[in-house]
């Protein structure tokens, strides 16, 4: 897990995971979770766009709007 601040708002927080623990986490979601179709079909989506995500372009997506490092 990954926390950030976002730049204008200081007190506001992401947390981001990496890629491979969210497709991780969607599938255990699949698994264990009576969902009805709609999410169903979202959590493939979603686990088919993890898969293929660009993550250079997400890196600087991120860095865009906050500021990276270790909060305390």
């Amino acid at each position: 897990m990954h926390i950030r601040r976002v730049n204008d708002e200081p007190e506001a927080l992401l947390y981001l995971m990496g890629v491979k623990d969210a497709i991780w986490l969607n599938k255990k979601i699949l698994e264990l979770e009576e969902l009805s179709d709609e999410e169903i079909a979202h959590r493939i989506d979603l686990i088919q766009m993890l898969e293929n995500v660009n993550l250079s372009m997400m890196e600087s997506l991120w860095d865009s709007f906050t500021r990276s490092g270790k909060l305390s």
